[in-house]
């Protein structure tokens, strides 16, 4: 995915990595918040947010959470971007399950990304940034999308012979959040 160089892209929605119910945290403003806050990876750019909720608000792992402007009926306050080292270890735990669960839960937008992907430099095309696929499996990629592109995961799975997309990917975009990576397909800096 690529981002505009200069504009600013906000998540809409998040999914919970930790709820903590009586915590405190320090805000991006350096005070104390004394309110429930949970930390959360954004469903559209993968971004990692610490939010303040609403007293009286539980959240679930893995629950789907409205950051977007306008009412928030659970989020009080988005406090910011955290780093992949700022997560709880819960977070941090969670991390590569909730990312699969908005993979798939996007399966025709990461599709259109299988089908998208150049080359990142004249000897190394993006899709061989994934995790297990070398040049052998991005070639086989690429010549089957060039006969017609995927249409799913499992569309892509049947005709590429590579099991587990999905799983795959997640890896790619945890590696992305937790490590400095020359380049990124899925987050943004």
């Amino acid at each position: 995915m690529s981002f505009a160089k200069g504009k600013r892209v906000f998540e809409e929605y998040g999914y919970v990595l930790d709820f903590v119910e009586e915590g405190r945290v320090l805000s991006r403003i350096g005070k104390p918040v004394h309110s429930p806050y949970a930390q959360l990876v954004g469903d559209m750019y993968f971004t990692l947010l610490e939010v303040s909720l609403f007293p009286h608000v539980k959240l679930n792992l893995k629950e789907k959470v409205f950051i977007g402007k306008g009412d928030r009926p659970q989020v009080k306050n988005v406090l910011g971007r955290i780093r992949y080292s700022e997560l709880t270890p819960q977070a941090r735990f969670m991390l590569p399950e909730v990312v699969e669960l908005i993979i798939m839960n996007n399966e025709q937008r990461f599709v259109e990304l299988l089908n998208n992907l150049q080359s990142v430099s004249p000897k190394m095309h993006a899709i061989e940034l994934l995790p297990g696929i070398g040049k052998m499996n991005a070639k086989k990629i690429l010549e089957e999308r060039s006969l017609k592109p995927f249409s799913s995961f499992e569309d892509f799975s049947k005709r590429t012979g590579i099991q587990g997309i999905v799983k795959i990917m997640a890896q790619r975009v945890v590696e992305e959040l937790s490590t400095e990576v020359k380049y990124r397909i899925f987050t943004r800096d």
